[in-house]
């Protein structure tokens, strides 16, 4: 069940540290105003741009010390198990996941930023993937 989404922004001219300590203190804080049991994180990036895949390992590193400092289980997804999650396709596109976010969590036409409708899907993933696992487990 989701029970809130949103996006941390921060200013692409603050210094990188700045931005990460924006990102860690708005992740503590969504942690602890929302008492999640666990974390459901995108597993290995490997952009075109090496520049952009190393600032996404940081900010992953700041979400996985987030989970760890809130003692919280972490449950890592590549993206192509994802995207096979919401729309049957490890190869679908950012918009094709997109339109299936919209559509699961019935939101309609609303505009969702794009890092938002990535971090829904993996939440989407995990919970899809939990479910599995209650099932195979039932049937043993």
């Amino acid at each position: 069940m989701v029970r809130t989404w949103g996006v941390i922004r921060t200013s692409p001219g603050e210094a990188l540290q700045q931005r990460l300590a924006l990102l860690f203190r708005g992740l503590q804080e969504v942690v602890s105003r929302e008492h999640p049991t666990e974390m459901a994180v995108e597993d290995g990036f490997f952009g075109k741009n090496p520049r952009t895949g190393l600032v996404i390992g940081q900010t992953r590193g700041i979400a996985l010390l987030v989970a760890a400092l809130a003692e919280l289980s972490v449950a890592l997804y590549p993206p192509a198990e994802v995207k096979m999650a919401l729309t049957g396709s490890g190869s679908a596109s950012k918009e094709q996941v997109a339109f299936m976010v919209r559509r699961l969590l019935k939101l309609g036409d609303e505009r969702i930023p794009a890092d938002c409708s990535d971090a829904l899907a993996v939440a989407m993933c995990r919970a899809q993937r939990m479910r599995f696992d209650e099932r195979m487990r039932a049937q043993r």
